[in-house]
């Protein structure tokens, strides 16, 4: 979806933004009452592009950072700590189920994972 935006203009601080808006709409659209993995992990990916953006001036989503923030949404060390073996050795982990199929981004693991 968003990606085509991306290649295009991988430092637009407009681009990012609205890729991190793409991935919040979808986490609150298709999460579970007790957030998921899966759930985590595109929160944590929208939050990533949220935080780009910020960082280049664009803060048009800070009410969604600051909700994901609030929250604790976003996939942490205990999540890390979860995930089978297998996946902990590729470094990073991507969203699963049919909400979440179009989503082809992984999140990389974190250094304080």
């Amino acid at each position: 979806m968003g990606n085509k935006a991306l290649k295009i203009s991988k430092n637009n601080a407009e681009s990012l933004s609205h890729m991190g808006n793409l991935y919040y709409k979808a986490m609150q659209s298709c999460r579970t009452d007790n957030f998921s993995r899966s759930d985590k992990i595109i929160a944590s990916l929208a939050y990533s592009y949220f935080l780009k953006a910020e960082k280049k001036g664009n803060s048009k989503y800070f009410k969604q950072k600051n909700w994901l923030e609030e929250n604790d949404v976003l996939f942490g060390y205990t999540d890390w700590f979860m995930t089978d073996p297998d996946v902990q050795a590729t470094g990073q982990v991507r969203a699963a189920g049919r909400c979440y199929d179009w989503a082809s981004e992984s999140l990389p693991k974190q250094s304080d994972w």
